[in-house]
């Protein structure tokens, strides 16, 4: 904004294609060249189930639409179980990206009102000023109002509309630092001081305790950091002889601002790529190797892409605007990109891929398979031969040989019995978004015919619920009487359909990633109570038969996690692994052909 006041001041106008250009050898260059080494060392790294996400992170990236690309494909989820993804950091970069290039055309049509009335920038800049009091107002209200307490907060985090307060504060300042003249004898440094020093403390302490979930970040929380910053900014703008502003003007803070940009771009994916399992390293030794990786990777994309964009010649007026060769190269580049973010992230065709959306194949005449409904969250996806990926795929290969089951996995991520708003850790979540209000498998069961509709859900089922306006804690004896009730209307909605129920009992928590130490502990115990739940449902009902893989897979309270070859059968202590489905399949057709041909009731030998 202090450039665009410059320019109208010296000129009474504003380059478009100037401002453009300017914010393009700033910025493009360095994010295409991580954006490049992102999805290559992807291709490279990550298993093929990556690519989709990959994919729709690096398109996103490349035309500044992280943000709301995050918001569409319900980021929360990704983020609570899936790993870190090396281009999730681009939503920041992209809100920025869109002011860019709003913002300019919107001092444009201002100017154009004002250039007959005044030489100078100072009208241009009241309005300009108005116009972002207003506008600031106006983004953190409506982050207050779209964000509902206790709930997830990624649409108002992510949003550009929710966000800009921020942005909006800066042009604000821009304006007041021009419209008040800079007369060091006036300034009152003990005020300033005293101002700029406590609104820095206040400052880390909220980069050090502040939390994504914390309520008051969205009820103008937010809007009191952005003006904290600007007040620090006025501070050691307005006062030079400041201790906080030779604190600030510490050459190697300096230094380290003009690489900002650089290191912005490229931590995050350092992060993702850098992990404990691919280096054997954790605690202080991983972050040392990170940060110097970064730094490392900061410099040459200083010195090799961003330095050389930015040089100016001696021409500096003919260089504000992008030349036509520029333009074609800038353009020719981001289109070749694009093709290589395509090329290297075409999702792999499993031999034998079968549609969550669709029953399989006939059955081969002369075989008499068991007919397998599987309906449940995401580990009951994994275990049914579909892989733990984002996007949530849409195929996968049985696990069973079609002879003996005929199989369909229609399972769904973040899937719950219980169709209740979930509360965990005072957080409020909206029940699966991408499942129907309410479980009903009967077009299903109608199309299939299954010989047995196997449940499996747990991790989902362990939150408190609220059913008719009151909150019931899990595992009190209001909370049980609720799961066992859904329990019996899937059971009567199975048998109407012509079907049976068996319940696949989940095994407990294997070894989660260090990061999840918290989850781990309340899923140990949480999941065993749900467990011993769906075992006295199963066994007051005779015709509901119990699958029950944490007896298989956790025998002695310790799960085994490894399989015969040595490779790991959950990879997050969760969800299944393509190794570990195959390594279950021959105890699950085993049971499952023991429903069908034997008609032993599995829940009495269960129990026994």
């Amino acid at each position: 904004t202090s450039l665009i006041l410059v320019e109208f001041d010296e000129d009474q106008t504003v380059s478009l294609r100037g401002f453009w250009s300017r914010r393009a050898r700033r910025l493009l260059p360095a994010a295409l060249a991580v954006i490049a080494v992102c999805v290559s060392l992807s291709w490279w790294l990550e298993p093929a189930s990556m690519r989709p996400s990959v994919r729709t992170q690096s398109l996103a990236s490349l035309l500044y639409v992280n943000n709301w690309s995050a918001i569409a494909s319900g980021s929360s989820y990704e983020a609570q179980f899936g790993h870190d993804t090396p281009l999730a950091h681009f939503w920041s970069l992209a809100v920025e990206e869109q002011f860019y290039i709003l913002f300019p055309m919107v001092v444009i049509t201002i100017a154009l009102l004002l250039r007959r009335r005044s030489t100078d920038a100072r009208p241009l800049a009241r309005a300009l000023l108005g116009l972002s009091l207003v506008g600031a107002i106006i983004s953190a209200s409506l982050m207050s109002t779209l964000h509902v307490t206790d709930t997830d907060p990624s649409r108002v985090y992510f949003g550009s509309d929710t966000r800009v307060h921020a942005l909006l504060v800066g042009v604000g300042l821009a304006c007041l630092n021009l419209l008040r003249p800079h007369r060091e004898h006036r300034e009152r440094r003990p005020l300033h001081a005293v101002v700029g020093i406590c609104a820095l403390i206040l400052l880390l302490g909220a980069f050090v305790l502040a939390e994504f979930h914390q309520n008051w970040l969205y009820n103008g929380g937010l809007l009191a950091i952005a003006l904290l910053t600007a007040a620090v900014i006025w501070c050691v703008v307005r006062i030079p002889q400041l201790r906080i502003t030779r604190l600030l003007q510490n050459r190697r803070l300096v230094e380290l601002g003009l690489a900002s940009y650089g290191i912005y771009l490229w931590h995050w994916p350092v992060r993702a790529f850098i992990t404990p399992e691919r280096t054997g390293l954790d605690g202080f030794t991983l972050f040392a190797v990170r940060i110097l990786i970064t730094a490392g990777a900061t410099v040459l994309s200083l010195v090799l892409v961003e330095r050389p964009f930015r040089r100016r010649s001696s021409g500096e007026r003919t260089r504000r605007a992008l030349s036509m060769p520029q333009a074609a190269l800038a353009g020719g580049s981001i289109f070749g990109l694009a093709m290589l973010c395509l090329l290297l992230t075409i999702p792999e065709q499993r031999a034998g891929t079968s549609s969550r959306a669709l029953p399989p194949p006939s059955i081969r005449l002369g075989t008499d398979p068991v007919r397998i409904l599987l309906v449940g969250d995401s580990v009951a996806w994994t275990l049914g031969g579909g892989e733990f990926a984002f996007p949530a795929p849409e195929t996968y290969v049985s696990p069973f040989p079609p002879e003996n089951v005929a199989f369909w996995n229609a399972s769904r991520f973040g899937l719950s019995l219980q169709r209740w708003p979930k509360r965990r850790n005072g957080i409020v979540n909206d029940d699966c978004p991408t499942c129907a209000p309410v479980n009903d498998w009967s077009v299903a069961i109608e199309q299939f015919e299954p010989d047995f509709v196997v449940f499996s859900a747990m991790l989902w089922d362990t939150y408190d619920v609220r059913v008719d306006g009151a909150w019931l804690s899990f595992g009190s004896p209001e909370f049980d009487a609720a799961y066992l009730g859904e329990l019996e209307s899937l059971r009567a909605q199975i048998s109407e359909s012509g079907s049976k129920l068996a319940i696949m009992i989940q095994p407990r928590p294997g070894r989660y990633p260090a990061e999840w130490n918290k989850e781990f502990a309340d899923d140990s115990r949480s999941f065993p109570h749900l467990a011993e739940l769906q075992r006295r449902f199963a066994a007051e009902h005779s015709d509901v038969a119990v699958i029950d893989l944490d007896a298989e897979l956790c025998p002695d309270q310790t799960c085994r996690t490894l399989d015969d070859q040595g490779r790991s059968i959950r990879a997050d202590g969760l969800h299944f692994t393509p190794e570990g489905s195959r390594a279950m399949s021959t105890f699950l057709a085993a049971e499952f052909l023991s429903l069908h041909r034997s008609g032993v009731d599995p829940s009495v030998r269960t129990v026994e």
